[in-house]
């Protein structure tokens, strides 16, 4: 099951960036785009609006980026969507990819396509009540409410999962704690956007009037509400989050036993992660992954502001970059360029992507296993006297990591110190290797002649030529030195 999860995640991130590279027949710029009932765009359409409607046709596939979409005519062919918000009320020849904060598929709408899917990355997606999606549901969200009907699979991730229509197909959802967290936090940010969403409380819910046709398996924290008609048991995978501490009590011993099972297992899986990044990066790039542990030791202070910093103006960074794609976006659609706009979108997006998440695995675990080397080679130190083992020195510093940071409070300032410490000191190595912090030379200063050297006439060269004026000079004289007179 694993693996088929994997699987359907990267065929989702795939098909989100690796759009048709089909020339487009249409390109639609502009502030409000919209495509008049008796329009018909043969072939490819490609669009950069601040709003869009489209009450026409579009033969082939829809392709583009709006704040606000909305689809009354049919698109025969596939769309590929990024957008605030985006209500569909029209036909879709095949699939509907989409990439924003607010889906929503109305009743209106209809897949000609047995076999097409829905995939959205996004905060909300809402199927309506009397639509219906013939192929399967992939949602990346914070919540997708499915009122309608699906005829494949779901694949949820997620923290909240609605069903109220017929699932023909399974459902596999990821979903989160209906018991300790409130949408009403989250509902509250969006007030300055003009979103027309309502989010619900995370968990999973299987409405009365939801049917599920095929296996329900989801894995969430406290069991969801389900009151559907399933034709087979559903299975429940709890995760197990971190350990409350104020459930400790000393006259309840089956208590206590979960609640240590419940942290030593939270505390193995750290020391499992942290252990195996940390072992492959010794095995593949040992002098790498340590050069950053002198930092930590004889820098701390300047390698924890430097983490800070670093993490800081990372966001800047990527802020930065995701406004030169747009103005690059601009320019090749200002020069009429079609295939160089979808090229360079998907190609820029990927490098973006791709920079963050290595960016932030480094960030995250490299720099707290880099923190790990330095604390198991001070304590490998004192208790044995030889700091040279670097693999116990690794174990040793990722299991006192493990065992600290999921105690409440101070196991998220630890984490935290950790992180700005590890992300600082490799900044500060790679500021070093790069010359941006070797001392400078001092200066090279030639020992000056001693003063009597200095008063001395340079040599004459007895039988040179005289000048003009000199034929008549008294015997002796000599101008340049007072002494000589």
């Amino acid at each position: 099951m694993r693996f088929k999860r994997i699987g359907v995640v990267i065929s989702l991130l795939l098909l989100l960036f690796t759009v048709h590279l089909a020339t487009a027949r249409d390109v639609i710029r502009g502030n409000d785009c919209v495509i008049d009932s008796d329009r018909v765009i043969e072939g490819n359409a490609f669009i950069l609006c601040r709003t869009f409607t489209l009450n026409g046709r579009i033969t082939g596939n829809l392709i583009g980026a709006a704040f606000d979409v909305e689809l009354n005519g049919p698109v025969d062919g596939d769309i590929y969507m990024l957008a605030g918000q985006m209500d569909v009320r029209s036909e879709v020849g095949r699939n509907l990819l989409f990439a924003g904060p607010v889906l929503r598929v109305h009743a209106t709408s209809s897949f000609e396509d047995d076999r097409g899917d829905l995939m959205t990355a996004s905060l909300s997606t809402l199927v309506s009540d009397g639509a219906a999606i013939p192929g399967s549901v992939i949602s990346l969200s914070y919540q997708a409410l499915v009122n309608g009907d699906v005829g494949g699979e779901i694949s949820f991730w997620g923290s909240a999962l609605r069903i109220s229509g017929t699932v023909t197909g399974d459902v596999d959802a990821n979903v989160g704690d209906a018991e300790l967290a409130d949408a009403s936090q989250l509902q509250t940010l969006l007030t300055p956007f003009r979103f027309d969403v309502q989010l619900i409380p995370p968990g999973l819910t299987v409405t009365e009037d939801a049917v599920i046709e095929g296996n329900l398996t989801y894995s969430s924290t406290s069991p969801g509400d389900i009151y559907g008609e399933l034709a087979n048991s559903p299975t429940f995978v709890q995760v197990s989050t971190s350990p409350d501490f104020t459930q400790i009590n000393n006259t309840d011993d089956e208590s206590n036993v979960t609640w240590i099972t419940g942290y030593l297992s939270v505390v193995v899986r750290e020391f499992i992660t942290l252990g195996a990044i940390g072992i492959l990066g010794l095995y593949l790039v040992p002098r790498a992954l340590q050069a950053p542990v002198p930092q930590i030791r004889h820098r701390p202070i300047n390698s924890l502001g430097a983490g800070i910093l670093t993490f800081i103006l990372s966001i800047g960074v990527w802020v930065l970059v995701l406004l030169i794609i747009i103005l690059i976006t601009l320019l090749f659609l200002t020069l009429n360029l079609p295939d160089l706009v979808i090229v360079g979108m998907i190609g820029l997006g990927v490098v973006n992507i791709g920079g963050a998440s290595a960016f932030y695995f480094i960030a995250i675990y490299i720099s707290r296993i880099i923190v790990s080397l330095a604390v198991g080679r001070l304590l490998v130190r004192l208790a044995l006297g030889d700091d040279r083992m670097a693999y116990l020195n690794l174990l040793t510093g990722v299991a006192l990591l493990a065992l600290v940071v999921f105690i409440p409070v101070l196991g998220t300032i630890v984490n935290g110190v950790a992180l700005a410490l590890g992300l600082g000191a490799i900044f500060l190595t790679i500021a070093q290797f790069r010359g941006f912090n070797r001392p400078r030379a001092a200066p090279v200063t030639i020992p000056s002649a001693p003063e009597d050297a200095r008063q001395m006439p340079p040599p004459i060269v007895e039988d040179a030529p005289r000048g003009p004026g000199m034929d008549n000079l008294p015997a002796g004289f000599r101008w340049w030195n007072d002494r000589d007179k």
